[in-house]
């Protein structure tokens, strides 16, 4: 529920998660939103990042943050969690080149890139 804390919810997650033999470990995550996305609240990438935060017990502080490109911030806590924001973008998937959808739109950064490398998937 939103009404619930960031230690609340990381406390019930835990209780159902990690660390037994179908899921050993939490999974990065990779958090992506343009800030201004008219379908769903970009509060609502701050939020996820908030538990997931917690539930790994890091620092509400990202480590770093930097600008990638004009208008796009990246925060990254240790290497569990990561998040995007892309100011003027909407509700779309960024991506270098526009594709044959319309929820895919020319961006700064591609995100399948970026998250491939994220996940330890492609060159650094």
């Amino acid at each position: 529920a939103a009404t619930e804390t960031r230690a609340t919810w990381a406390a019930r997650a835990a209780s159902v998660g990690a660390g037994g033999s179908v899921l050993p470990r939490w999974p990065r995550l990779s958090v992506w939103h343009g800030a201004a996305d008219p379908a769903v609240d970009p509060a609502n990438a701050d939020a996820l990042v908030a538990q997931w935060t917690a539930l790994l017990g890091l620092e509400e502080a990202p480590d770093f943050e930097e600008a990638e490109a004009p208008g796009v911030r990246r925060r990254v806590w240790g290497d569990a969690v990561e998040q995007w924001r892309l100011d003027g973008f909407g509700h779309a998937y960024p991506a270098l080149l526009p594709g044959a959808d319309p929820f895919v739109m020319p961006a700064p950064v591609a995100a399948t890139e970026a998250i491939a490398r994220f996940w330890g998937l492609g060159a650094a």
